[in-house]
């Protein structure tokens, strides 16, 4: 007997699946695509506040150049699809061409102490 069809509704979460059924696309079109990489984001960036224990107020409290707030918007930017105006509005770190600048400076710099 098959398993029962899956409940649909907006703004459900599903496991991420590499394909369907006989090797169909899981994910139909681009904006499915889209969505689906904003989703899990989204999650990561849940996870990452989470992970380190910042509430609101600790993101706001922290200053926008701080490194313990540069090196999780560095991840977001280089693992996800989080826009930059995503990840300063997440982080709260002020603009999106404020972000950018800043993130250009901290990497050169960084990567210079590995």
């Amino acid at each position: 007997m098959p398993r029962q069809r899956r409940i649909e509704y907006e703004g459900a979460l599903h496991h991420a699946l590499s394909r369907g059924n006989c090797r169909e696309a899981v994910l139909l079109d681009d904006a499915g695509r889209q969505h689906g990489l904003k989703t899990l984001a989204e999650a990561r960036s849940r996870g990452e506040m989470k992970r380190r224990g910042w509430k609101e107020a600790e993101r706001r409290r922290r200053p926008n150049s701080d490194g313990a707030k540069m090196a999780p918007a560095a991840r977001l930017r280089r693992e996800t699809s989080l826009t930059l105006g995503n990840i300063a509005e997440r982080l709260r770190m002020g603009s999106q061409r404020s972000l950018g600048s800043k993130l250009h400076h901290w990497r050169k710099h960084h990567e210079k102490q590995t």
